[in-house]
């Protein structure tokens, strides 16, 4: 199969929202598995997906051994690059703790990368891609020829386009950080299919709950930049600006409820806390230091005889070190791994808070833990 027009399907996309930077280099090795078109003296060429499109970083010619080594320059976040030989493509993604990269071509689809955990996942989303498009192909192949059967066609690509989209909707949730959840949002499939779309409300969840989690691993890196101008130009297509309204004012009445699961499996509502001064704060908890944690307690110490309680949602990809920070802490904690709450409460930056009084009105927004008593009497 010729993976490279699947590839510059996506990279018309991907190069929007994708950027290498300047910083130490890394290194590529390739070793050749004796794949028919790839041979001592085929050129083998290192691109890049940046920001402005697809650039070549550098290029060798597969050695007499079947080897070669290629350079780049190491980003601030994860970056997306392919090998491009003999009219093929193999992607990859070069995470910025990553000084070198092995990877080994097969065949002229199979290719390994074996010192990369990310690759991995990468190639085994690559493989559920390939057999939904196999699945669809084989659809098309076989009503092509009766067009009597044409609303059973769409019934069944449409059915084999909603798994995939169940099963990617689930990977991304489970790792919203993960430059595979990022790569998954934005690719096609056979046909130009395109399953994510941005106009869709619970779609945009998702590409939502990814631009957070970027920018709180990688805040004011051009990808975190560009997702997150992606996300907020679809809400204002959808002309959701009504919505963010709700939360841009100083005060607002009726606060939406949250229930998620706290460390020991509870469900904990927010509602349950109505009547009582809240802070209601957004966060990652691999990302504070003991002086924040600090701040918190303080803070909780002082105002909790005035009637103040903190409901604090963590946004952590990994519940178990989420669930050892949270153990001690006397206020609620709760997971929402799934970034449900990013669309409810507009949280369109980390850490976000908001301040809501014994009335249930929002008073505050993105307060200063020491302006607290301004609010609390």
């Amino acid at each position: 199969m010729n993976c490279k027009n699947k590839i510059i399907g996506a990279a018309l996309f991907l190069s929007s929202l994708t950027a290498c930077t300047d910083g130490d280099s890394f290194t590529i090795r390739v070793s050749d598995g004796c794949p028919d078109d790839v041979t001592a003296s085929t050129i083998v060429y290192l691109d890049c997906y940046e920001v402005g499109g697809v650039a070549t970083k550098d290029s060798a010619k597969v050695n007499s051994m079947g080897t070669l080594v290629l350079k780049g320059k190491k980003s601030e976040s994860p970056a997306f690059y392919r090998l491009r030989a003999a009219n093929r493509s193999y992607p990859f993604v070069m995470e910025p703790n990553l000084s070198n990269l092995n990877v080994r071509i097969d065949d002229s689809v199979s290719y390994r990368v074996s010192n990369s955990e990310v690759n991995v996942k990468l190639a085994e989303y690559l493989s559920f891609e390939k057999s939904i498009n196999d699945s669809i192909k084989a659809e098309v192949a076989r009503f092509s020829a009766d067009a009597q059967h044409r609303d059973s066609l769409d019934a069944r690509v449409l059915s084999l386009v909603a798994s995939y989209k169940d099963s990617v909707r689930h990977m991304v949730y489970a790792n919203t950080s993960s430059p595979v959840s990022y790569y998954a949002l934005f690719r096609k499939l056979a046909y130009g299919i395109t399953p994510f779309n941005p106009m869709d409300k619970k779609d945009l969840r998702l590409y939502s709950a990814v631009a957070t989690a970027w920018h709180a691993n990688y805040k004011d890196t051009p990808r975190e930049k560009q997702l997150y101008k992606f996300v907020t130009n679809a809400r204002s297509e959808m002309k959701l600006d009504d919505y963010e309204q709700f939360f841009s004012n100083a005060a607002t009445a009726n606060f939406p409820d949250l229930s998620f699961a706290d460390a020991k499996g509870k469900v904990r509502s927010l509602y349950d806390l109505r009547g009582k001064y809240i802070l209601l704060d957004f966060c990652v908890y691999s990302q504070m230091s003991p002086s924040d944690y600090l701040l918190f307690k303080n803070v909780y110490d002082r105002f909790k005889p005035k009637g103040l309680e903190i409901y604090q949602v963590s946004y952590d990809p990994d519940y178990e070190y989420w669930k050892k920070a949270v153990a001690d802490l006397p206020w609620v904690c709760v997971s929402d791994i799934n970034g449900l709450s990013v669309r409810t409460y507009n949280v369109t930056s980390l850490p976000y808070n908001y301040l809501i009084d014994k009335k249930g009105d929002i008073v505050a927004k993105n307060i200063a833990l020491d302006m607290l008593g301004t609010w609390i009497k």
